[in-house]
């Protein structure tokens, strides 16, 4: 593929891959033509060839941090949104964003050089020039736009840009307080997510709003360091829970419910009237609070011997027959440990949470949240199977750091492709409704996030 940019001579590129002769010419001659280069299709593809090289080029990187530093250059690099190409390329590797990824030093390194490469460029950037033509000149420029959407995404740049580059405090609190940032960037993500609830925009693949999204979330985690993200969350509020081992056996096989009395017997069936699960309304009772009130009182399914209970998968959730016969085992006491109670995937324990709110059993929330478990299974990944309860339900935002690790998940360990199918569920849950609660929860609870990092 040919590329000529401006007076940029003819070089040839590979697969992706910068041809050495370019290479060669551009560290050779960088001082003496710095300008000839400052173009943003050749500053990305030397970055995204840093990014993807085998081994670590440090002359190349030599050559980039000389460019980042060169003042005459200032104006150029700000006009291509330098420190995104940074954060993207270097910083936010796919690799590091996967929470239980094992330690890469290809890609420690190239996260370490993108740092040093970022620091360079903000030590430029935060000065009386870099301030006057970040919130001065493109604000200016963005004002001029004849289209209004175009007006506003070119100032939520303008302003990620600001919030990463400029780190004086009297400047940067003279920015705050001037353009309040943050509550911008909330306003505009909040936005977008609402029309995405309302089929006005579509938040998937290249589109402009799903790259403005993934923007916003990615200016959000960089402005504060990973260590000070990690620590948002307390580890040792986790109490591990250990199986009983002096019983690891479902209940059920030590029972034989045929000499007891039907009237103590509870059937669960679904909805063709096949028999999932008999149960003791005894056991039911001792670690269920729901069916407890139901029939440890006088109320009509005591009184008229209620023995069974349908089970309708769109009532609950969408949760599958499997996992709530699972949430049964769990309800009459069956130990922790055994077969009928394990818990081996995101989507079986997202439902195990659903239902043990719904129907009140303490013992499983405990297990769930107090013991880790589900903390453990927030990733990238299964986010959307998490988020939308912890929105949905106070019990299990502020219960065992859900809320906190969920944030921090969303932040930091969510690839583009996670995150904007994270969001798309999130603004689904509110398709077709009046109000966005979803949105709206979700919002709230990032900020409140967000405010306390910055606050620490």
């Amino acid at each position: 593929m040919k590329i000529k940019e401006g007076r940029l001579h003819y070089h040839y590129v590979y697969n992706g891959r910068v041809s050495s002769a370019f290479q060669k010419k551009f560290e050779k001659h960088l001082t003496l033509n710095t300008r000839e280069y400052m173009v943003q299709t050749v500053i990305t593809l030397l970055i995204q060839y840093l990014s993807e090289a085998p081994e670590m080029d440090n002359r190349l990187g030599r050559a980039l941090r000389r460019l980042s530093c060169h003042q005459s250059g200032l104006p150029f690099l700000l006009e291509m949104d330098f420190q995104r190409i940074i954060i993207s390329r270097l910083i936010r590797r796919n690799c590091l964003l996967n929470r239980y990824a094992r330690p890469c030093v290809r890609c420690d390194v190239r996260r370490d050089f993108g740092r040093l490469l970022l620091s360079d460029h903000a030590l430029l950037a935060d000065s009386r020039m870099g301030e006057y033509i970040l919130l001065t000149k493109r604000m200016d420029s963005a004002e001029n736009l004849l289209d209004s959407s175009d007006c506003d995404n070119a100032k939520i740049y303008t302003l990620m840009a600001a919030l990463i580059l400029i780190r004086q405090p009297e400047r940067r609190s003279r920015f705050f307080l001037k353009f309040r940032p943050i509550d911008a960037l909330f306003d505009k993500f909040g936005s977008l997510l609402r029309k995405c609830s309302l089929n006005e925009i579509s938040l998937n693949g290249d589109s402009t709003e799903a790259n403005l999204c993934c923007n916003i979330i990615a200016t959000l985690s960089s402005i504060f360091p990973h260590q000070l993200l990690e620590s948002s969350l307390n580890s040792n509020s986790f109490s591990k829970i250990f199986p009983n081992e002096s019983s690891k056996k479902c209940f059920l096989l030590e029972k034989n419910l045929n000499d007891v009395n039907s009237k103590e017997i509870l059937n669960f069936k679904n909805n063709n009237g096949e028999l999932l699960l008999s149960v003791l309304k005894e056991d039911l009772c001792n670690f269920n609070e729901y069916f407890s009130g139901m029939f440890g009182s006088e109320f009509i399914e005591k009184l008229e011997y209620k023995d069974q209970f349908i089970f309708d998968p769109e009532e609950e959730n969408c949760c599958s027959q499997e996992d709530f016969i699972k949430f049964l085992h769990f309800s009459i006491g069956c130990p922790f440990g055994s077969q009928c109670t394990s818990v081996e995937d995101a989507q079986t324990c997202s439902s195990l949470l659903y239902l043990a709110d719904k129907y009140l059993c303490n013992r499983l929330l405990d297990f769930l949240l107090s013991g880790g478990l589900a903390a453990r299974l927030v990733t990238g990944q299964t986010l959307a199977f998490f988020l939308p309860l912890v929105l949905a339900i106070p019990t299990l935002a502020y219960g065992g750091g859900l809320k906190d690790i969920c944030m921090l998940v969303l932040l930091q360990y969510s690839n583009n492709s996670e995150l904007l199918y994270t969001l798309r569920h999130i603004a689904k849950c509110d398709s077709g409704k009046s109000t966005t609660k979803a949105v709206d929860s979700l919002i709230e609870m990032l900020h409140t996030f967000i405010s306390c990092l910055s606050q620490g």
